[in-house]
């Protein structure tokens, strides 16, 4: 399994590659009147148009004014391919990992938080703890949900 480690704010997460659609350094957000907080708005990506999702907010994070410096697209599971875009402040790596290496999330995580992680990476990957977060979850997007953004949750 590889795992895309990015930097949001101060904080490192992971991402499965094999969800990444594209990666990008540079978008033209366009703000979507009346959208659901979540959504930070809309871009044309290669023809078509995608949402870009506040994953900050999301996950509680403070909202900082340092500057994204790449875009990770991802495609959602499910029958509907839709394809969501989230900005990170920094690419760090990739990390190779055996699914059974993948660490257990303690039960000392918040658990709303909690249930955002799929697993942590092994001490030996990296210096830092890195939580590899399930994207579906984190925006409560599942293959059942006929249109995505009309979640309440949003």
């Amino acid at each position: 399994m590889q795992i895309l480690v990015v930097r949001i704010n101060d904080n490192f997460f992971g991402l499965d590659i094999s969800k990444i659609h594209e990666i990008t350094t540079k978008v033209k957000i366009t703000r979507v009147p009346n959208a659901r907080p979540v959504i930070k708005g809309v871009t044309n990506l290669r023809g078509k148009i995608v949402p870009i999702l506040d994953i900050k907010k999301r996950l509680g994070l403070r909202d900082t004014t340092s500057q994204s410096s790449c875009f990770v697209f991802f495609r959602l599971d499910g029958d509907f391919g839709l394809v969501v875009g989230i900005d990170v402040e920094e690419i760090v790596k990739t990390v190779s990992v055996l699914p059974e290496e993948i660490r257990r999330t303690p039960s000392e995580l918040d658990s709303e938080f909690g249930e955002y992680i799929l697993g942590l990476l092994p001490d030996d990957k990296l210096p830092i703890p890195i939580a590899i977060l399930d994207l579906n979850k984190v925006f409560n997007l599942d293959s059942n949900t006929e249109n995505h953004f009309e979640s309440k949750n949003l």
